[in-house]
């Protein structure tokens, strides 16, 4: 869908505009865009009965899957004929799934310019095994990602704790902070600062936890985003949150 802005009401009704025509989505992510976290957004999210997921801040490998969907995008884009480009990319089979996205979503390959003498009728592919082999080349592409940035399993915060928070533009953990609560998003909590940090940017501090030392579901997931504690709670006479 064209988008001529990104003011929050066109960017709802072009999302409005692909539900209509695929279903409503399950789960969406995005960045935390002033036009996507407002409370429109949240109606609309409401309305459409889909749970919205932001990624981390200043950490767009958390949304992988949207950053190689945009490169494929800008790619398409810069064809002499984008419509014939994106037909190309819509039959073009995938490495992990052996199917094409039209396979996927639609049951059969689309007829294309090229001549073909494969059968165009409605043909699922079978989805139990589209699904295992989607896990396994994700599993694949982790454990790879994991062994190249010497990943390490980070310990999960619990209320009260004390941090000290990384901010991007200050050198080192200078930033002192308290453990509000976790918040709903996956790997997300609420602390008692300002600002919007990722998990990679808060360091445990030693002795000051109120729990024991377990350790995060997914060891692979180095940034967890804490949201700022106005945006949940009542302000304090202070001012701070």
């Amino acid at each position: 869908a064209h988008l001529p802005d990104m003011m929050s009401q066109i960017t709802i009704n072009c999302l409005k505009n692909v539900f209509a025509r695929w279903g409503c989505s399950d789960e969406l992510v995005t960045d935390n865009g002033p036009q996507l976290v407002g409370k429109a957004f949240k109606e609309f999210e409401h309305q459409y009965n889909f749970n919205h997921i932001t990624t981390n801040p200043h950490y767009p490998q958390a949304n992988g899957e949207a950053e190689r969907a945009m490169q494929t995008a800008k790619r398409i884009l810069k064809q002499k004929d984008p419509f014939l480009a994106l037909l190309s990319y819509r039959t073009t089979l995938l490495n992990a799934t052996k199917s094409s996205p039209a396979q996927l979503i639609m049951g059969r390959q689309l007829r294309t310019s090229i001549p073909t003498l494969e059968s165009l009728a409605p043909k699922w592919p079978d989805l139990k095994c589209v699904h295992q082999a989607d896990r396994k080349a994700k599993a694949a592409y982790k454990f790879h990602f994991d062994k190249r940035n010497s990943t390490q399993r980070l310990p999960v915060l619990y209320p009260g704790d004390k941090v000290t928070v990384k901010l991007d533009d200050v050198q080192g953990w200078t930033t002192p902070a308290t453990v509000q609560e976790s918040h709903q998003t996956p790997r997300s909590y609420l602390i008692k600062t300002q600002d919007m940090r990722n998990r990679r940017h808060l360091k445990f501090v030693t002795g000051q936890s109120n729990q024991g030392t377990d350790t995060l579901d997914n060891p692979s997931a180095p940034a967890e985003k804490v949201r700022p504690i106005t945006d949940f709670l009542t302000p304090e006479p202070s001012g701070e949150e």
